[in-house]
């Protein structure tokens, strides 16, 4: 359990529902992987394909809670927003071995309708 502790992480599937905008996107994504894949030797990248749900394609995104501290040894430790670690479960895992830095964070917003039909 001690190693799985690196591995936590936060994901979402994202999908247009077969819209030609979100088909724009994923075609993007293609590019963009494809031209990173050009910079690294070919077995240090692992294939990047949109997923499917429903028949829809989508785009799957994840990143770890937690980076190893000796790979980031000046970055500082941030806090878990309230949402995300309501209980502490995460903030107990952390340990000194692993860190929550910058590039662990995700911010989360919430699309709100006002009663006037304005979007928030």
């Amino acid at each position: 359990m001690e190693r799985k502790r690196l591995y936590t992480r936060q994901a979402v599937t994202l999908t247009g529902l077969s819209t030609e905008t979100f088909a724009k996107a994923v075609e993007n994504c293609n590019i963009i992987f494809s031209d990173m894949r050009a910079k690294f030797l070919e077995e240090t990248t692992a294939p990047w394909q949109c997923g499917t749900y429903e028949g829809h394609a989508t785009i799957d995104a994840h990143t770890r809670y937690f980076s190893l501290r000796k790979e980031a040894p000046t970055e500082q430790n941030q806090p878990f927003w309230q949402g995300v670690d309501p209980d502490g479960v995460l903030s107990k895992l952390r340990k000194q071995d692993l860190i929550h830095g910058a590039d662990n964070i995700v911010k989360y917003k919430k699309l709100t309708v006002e009663a006037d039909g304005q979007i928030q």
